[in-house]
């Protein structure tokens, strides 16, 4: 009797074991989703410490290493997962870009051809032609004056691609080049194959391939650029996220000029932080995939909002003669769960409101969004919930560095 009674104790204390484990994985999973990753990371890695066989809680681990920069660290927990983990594909995609943001692109291609992954034909022109960046000290590179669009709702730089002059304008919302099909035909470069990409809230043909060479008037250099070729963009040539990785970059609105100081140069980094302003605002940020970066801020009474940093964005209103360019963009569902009236988001449009759209203690009033009726579900980068977009438009306000070795984003008013 006294064994039997034993038995069922030893069970009921394990079924509790495990339902406080399972509770502990919950918790960690829930804070991933809502974009708070230090805790989903504190969480996670000791739920893995106390179950190191658990193939989903190794999963997050690993993103939550990505996320934060961390790629080796991601990858050491990547050699750790059962290749029978049902979502071990994603786990392969995720340990390709880790490498190749640790320019590992051997590495990256053993990965993808042992998996057969999707990324393969991307990956192999990367081995035929390296990207490399010439960059020897701190540059100076002024906004591009055009007659386009003004560097007020969407800057860039002058420069050069494959020898021709061009106007090259700044998103962080892309990841290395991004060009429209009719400067692609202009620029003479090569369609190598085609795919599908979400561009907003559209799925849109791309083709990858690669520029020979680019450059910055006064600025650094570049070779062997992954370009993504869209048939929607027009003349527009863009770069983006991946350009500015290899760099402490500050982009300076308010004095109209980007600053690149290469970052495997300590004493060209410690001099570029001293021009930042002592006014100025530290922010984490985390970096998903290749260039998909955020961050957390407030809008409203929402004081816990996850923000994608997607510098060219451009959607421009004229009020009363003087055209007003919106900060914000958000899906219907996010619109919805903060209380807006359906009835107004029936169609495409602007939504002026009396809200602040804030980071830490950056604050901005009178929001106006850029609506896009066919955005019906919000973003999710690998499971963090995305409540919407921040643009140029809060971003001018400031100098805007982005660390890549610290993660973080530093907001100074001058420079």
């Amino acid at each position: 009797m006294k064994k039997i009674k034993l038995i069922i104790t030893l069970m009921f204390t394990s079924s509790i074991i495990n339902l406080f484990g399972q509770n502990d994985l919950e918790n960690a999973l829930n804070y991933w989703a809502n974009g708070d990753i230090s805790r989903a990371h504190e969480s996670i890695l000791q739920f893995v410490k106390k179950s190191p066989d658990n193939e989903k809680a190794k999963h997050l681990l690993m993103k939550t290493w990505f996320v934060q920069g961390n790629y080796k660290e991601a990858l050491q927990t990547f050699n750790t997962l059962d290749n029978a983990y049902q979502k071990y594909k994603e786990c392969v995609d995720l340990a390709i870009q880790a490498n190749i943001h640790l320019k590992n692109f051997n590495n990256a291609l053993v990965i993808a051809e042992k998996n057969k992954s999707e990324q393969l034909l991307y990956l192999k022109n990367f081995m035929n032609k390296r990207f490399t960046v010439i960059a020897d000290k701190t540059y100076r590179v002024p906004f591009l004056h055009d007659d386009q669009i003004s560097s007020d709702y969407w800057p860039g730089v002058t420069g050069a691609i494959n020898g021709v002059k061009s106007s090259i304008r700044f998103d962080t919302g892309g990841d290395y080049i991004i060009v429209g099909l009719s400067a692609a035909q202009k620029l003479g470069i090569d369609l190598t194959y085609k795919s599908k990409s979400l561009h907003g809230a559209e799925k849109v043909t791309v083709w990858f391939s690669i520029i020979d060479s680019m450059s910055f008037d006064n600025g650094p250099k570049f070779l062997n650029v992954p370009v993504t070729v869209m048939a929607d963009l027009g003349d527009y040539i863009i770069f983006g996220t991946n350009i500015l990785e290899p760099f402490l970059s500050t982009i300076d609105y308010p004095n109209n000029q980007f600053i690149f100081s290469p970052r495997n140069n300590p004493q060209l980094i410690e001099a570029h932080n001293k021009l930042i302003s002592n006014d100025m605002v530290k922010v984490p940020f985390y970096l998903w995939d290749d260039h998909f970066m955020f961050s957390k801020g407030k809008f409203g009474n929402n004081d816990s909002i996850t923000l994608f940093f997607d510098s060219g964005l451009i959607f421009l209103e004229n009020i009363d003669g003087q055209l007003v360019q919106a900060s914000f963009t958000v899906s219907e569902e996010r619109l919805l769960e903060w209380g807006f009236d359906k009835k107004i988001l029936k169609e495409s449009g602007f939504i002026h409101t009396d809200y602040s759209l804030s980071i830490e203690r950056l604050s901005q009033p009178n929001t106006l969004i850029w609506y896009d009726s066919k955005l019906k579900k919000d973003r999710y980068f690998g499971g963090v919930r995305i409540d919407g977009l921040i643009s140029h438009a809060w971003l001018k306000n400031y100098a805007w560095t982005i660390d890549f070795d610290k993660m973080v984003y530093t907001f100074g008013m001058n420079q």
